[in-house]
């Protein structure tokens, strides 16, 4: 199970954060634990009643909940994320408000714990190191192929599974390359021992600051030390801009020279002399992995196994409306589009959701089974199967819905 803190980082909760919403069922699901909080949001476990399954909910603080500019920030997070589908990147499942108009994102409760966690017992191996860092870089990768920068980067926002993968989380400042800032110009916004020297002046970032951050967490990853330390964030933004951080072989001799290598490019002042990115990081990560790994390593640091095909299917059944009336109508917080195929237990339509701005495929129980209460079952024992399983090479489900009219749909990433 996930430890307390394991979704982000965690701070004393407010008493009406810690006790008013545990034992509540909130929409569907039922509120169970709390995990952890920040300033902007508190993340509870819950249960999904209708799916059966574990979720994370964060809710927008509510001391914050009544703020505009917190509610856009809140709802940006859930876009940027949510727009987001790869194994190294933790999934959103939607994003709705209590009766009382307070937000809050669902998303999947990973298992595991923290990184930050982790690295509390003591430096990691190399190569579990690098395995590590590789399939960060895969999920930073696949976000900034969308114009995504996370820019808080840490491993505070890492959750590392008893298997080895990771999930990135918390993508409550993240930059998307066509939207306005949020924040004054000049003003850092981030962690600072993980912040790039560009980060810290307030200047222009783009995804070379995501490599600087991830260079940071290797080095604490194989050192265990920070390698710009500081006794406050005056003394560690003075090291990050003008310091150069001691070779991890100080702290740990014997480490193979491609280490240095990967720690000296990522880890550049100027975002020119870095890593341009996270795919070339990656690439040189996992054959750092490689070398050191035992034989018989799990496929975690095998390459297909971190990286989900950006093109679309080469085929798909597509056609027009079959007369169901569905294409053009609006269901929940769902735009249907067009039919893209079906057959046997289900009918499939790509769908605008218009609350995360993303293109989703609803999965329709049929018509001629819509009253056929075994098809019910059947149909939704097919959608808590495959929202139990977590695996890149198995569709995700988002959520299930039921039309006015009776009929189950599931919401699914549409490819």
């Amino acid at each position: 199970m996930m430890p307390r803190g394991g979704v982000i980082h965690s701070s004393p909760a407010l008493p009406e954060e810690s006790s008013g919403l545990i034992g509540s069922t909130v929409s569907r699901y039922r509120v169970l634990e709390r995990l952890g909080g920040g300033g902007a949001g508190v993340v509870y476990k819950a249960r999904d009643l209708t799916l059966e399954r574990f979720v994370a909910l964060k809710f927008l603080s509510s001391y914050r909940s009544g703020t505009e500019a917190d509610k856009r920030r809140f709802l940006r997070e859930a876009r940027a994320a949510s727009g987001l589908d790869h194994p190294s990147i933790c999934t959103v499942f939607e994003i709705d408000e209590t009766d009382e108009g307070r937000l809050f994102i669902a998303m999947a409760f990973c298992e595991g714990e923290t990184l930050k966690r982790k690295l509390e017992r003591g430096p990691l191996p190399v190569a579990e190191a690098a395995g590590l860092a590789a399939q960060i870089a895969a999920g930073l990768g696949a976000a900034h192929e969308k114009g995504i920068v996370h820019r808080d980067v840490k491993p505070a926002n890492v959750i590392v599974a008893p298997d080895g993968r990771v999930k990135i989380v918390d993508f409550g400042i993240a930059q998307a390359g066509d939207e306005s800032r949020l924040t004054r110009a000049g003003t850092a916004v981030g962690t600072v021992g993980y912040m790039s020297p560009e980060q810290l002046r307030g200047e222009a970032i783009d995804r070379r600051t995501d490599v600087w951050s991830l260079g940071v967490v290797l080095y604490e990853m194989v050192t265990g030390r920070a390698p710009f330390p500081g006794e406050d964030d005056q003394e560690r933004i003075r090291a990050i801009l003008t310091a150069h951080p001691e070779p991890a072989s100080s702290w740990r001799p014997g480490v193979p020279a491609e280490l240095g290598w990967i720690l000296e490019r990522a880890l550049a002042k100027l975002p020119a002399d870095r890593y341009q990115s996270l795919a070339e990081m990656r690439e040189d990560l996992l054959d750092l992995a490689a070398a050191g790994a035992p034989s018989g390593t799990s496929d975690v640091l095998e390459r297909t196994q971190v990286e989900i095909p950006s093109r679309a299917l080469a085929s798909r059944a597509v056609g027009r409306d079959t007369g169901t009336g569905l294409a053009g109508r609006i269901l929940g917080h769902y735009r249907v589009v067009e039919r893209i195929g079906g057959g046997g237990m289900g009918v499939v339509y790509k769908a605008e959701d218009l609350r995360l701005a993303r293109t989703v495929a609803l999965k329709f129980l049929p018509p001629e089974l819509t009253r056929d209460p075994e098809a019910k079952v059947r149909f939704l024992q097919e959608a808590r199967a495959a929202s139990a399983l977590d695996h890149p090479n198995i569709c995700t489900i988002h959520e299930v819905g039921e039309t006015d009219d009776g009929r189950l749909y599931l919401v699914m990433p549409c490819y």
